[in-house]
């Protein structure tokens, strides 16, 4: 008859994968000697068998445990070039490993320029504008880093973009921000953030034009998986300061935006729609 034993060494394997694999090792001979007992007359060829198999499975249980310590590979990941750098958005893995992620990696190739965050998106710079750059990111907890997502697509950084659009206006002293940006299941990217116009009287975003309503307005926009822009619209009060600096989108396709104003009178130059209610 044979008896196998399972004693809890999980929390044992999260000192570094090199002592940890010391530990499997040491474990599955453990399993053999101590949890396999023989019973009635065997031969002996039998009996190193069953010790084999017995050290196989044990060894086998011990490495998916280990296997089981470090995150997942992160999902979904999609850049938005800019000038010299790029926005990198993507989905926490489905696994954490039995232990919170504490951080992320992106990878850039070519160059392996890498940039660590807490969470999505992450900026990575240094890159150089015109070459064309895929993204990779990974998970790390207290065992270590998990496996690289699968890369994205590719983006080129050019000095005349800022994440992953161009945009233009009709005067000068004027400027753009990009506050945050979200990845749909689609590989749709939204962005937000906010104008602030000097003396112009219009923003264009990738060919779509947005008339100035305060003297900064909130912003946001669906760019396709191609970079192209789907849709833009711009929203703000007479005289107003409105941002914004946050944006999510859920599986239905619902866009929530967070930021902040000082207009009770909040508008839209899109008729027949509100934002911000």
């Amino acid at each position: 008859m044979l008896h196998s034993y399972l004693s809890p060494h999980r929390a044992q394997l999260r000192f570094g994968s090199r002592l940890a694999f010391i530990a499997v090792i040491a474990d599955g001979l453990g399993r053999c000697q101590s949890g396999l007992r023989l019973e009635g007359a065997l031969s002996r060829r039998r009996s190193t068998l069953q010790r084999l198999v017995g050290f196989v499975a044990a060894l086998a249980l011990s490495l998916i445990e280990l296997s089981a310590a470090i995150p997942g590979a992160p999902t979904a990941v999609a850049a938005v070039r800019g000038a010299g750098e790029a926005v990198v958005s993507f989905t926490a893995p489905l696994s954490d490993g039995g232990a919170a992620i504490t951080s992320y990696t992106v990878t850039a190739s070519p160059s392996e320029l890498t940039a660590t965050g807490a969470s999505s998106p992450i900026t990575i710079t240094g890159l150089t504008n015109g070459t064309s750059y895929t993204f990779t990111v990974t998970a790390t907890n207290s065992d270590g880093a998990g496996s690289a997502s699968s890369a994205s697509s590719a983006i080129t950084p050019t000095a005349g973009s800022l994440a992953g659009v161009t945009f233009s206006n009709t005067g000068s002293g004027s400027s753009a921000e990009v506050k945050a940006t979200a990845v749909d299941a689609a590989g749709n990217i939204y962005l937000a953030g906010y104008f602030n116009y000097g003396d112009a009287t219009s923003f264009s975003i990738g060919g779509v034009t947005l008339t100035k309503i305060g003297l900064e307005d909130a912003w946001v926009a669906k760019l396709d998986s191609t970079r192209t822009v789907v849709w833009a619209k711009n929203f703000g009060g007479n005289g107003a300061s409105t941002r914004g600096n946050g944006i999510a989108v859920d599986t239905a396709g619902n866009v929530y935006l967070g930021g902040s104003f000082d207009s009770a009178n909040l508008t839209t130059t899109t008729p027949g729609q509100e934002f911000w209610r």
